[in-house]
């Protein structure tokens, strides 16, 4: 998700056991009670900057088509999991999942939007 998003498309998670999703918020952020029970404290802005410099690489490499993007994402395979660019990457697409889920569960328009869409 946050490849596509750096690549300026936006792509919706899939709407399964919507009832089980998380939302993430960084470590030490302050979450109303009302929130707690759905909110984990597991995101890292620091594996974000970490990486940041090497993932906006990557994308570019894809952008500017130096590298196909079928084989670049294959570096983001299973095995690439201790890689900063990897946690960078998988960082910041958890950020961008509870940002799509609070505008989905908060905002009328766009889950009648993404309903019509899918049906």
């Amino acid at each position: 998700m946050a490849v596509s998003k750096l690549l300026s498309f936006d792509l919706c998670p899939g709407l399964l056991n919507l009832a089980e999703r998380k939302l993430y918020s960084p470590r030490g952020f302050a979450v109303s009670e009302g929130l707690a029970s759905v909110v984990t404290h597991d995101s890292s802005p620091k594996a974000i900057r970490e990486g940041w410099e090497e993932l906006l690489r990557f994308v570019a490499s894809i952008q500017s088509g130096r590298v196909r993007a079928v084989i670049a994402l294959q570096r983001f395979s299973s095995a690439a999991q201790g890689d900063p660019v990897h946690r960078a990457a998988d960082q910041l697409g958890t950020l961008l999942r509870t940002l799509f889920l609070c505008d989905y569960f908060s905002n009328v328009a766009f889950r009648r939007e993404l309903h019509t869409l899918l049906n």
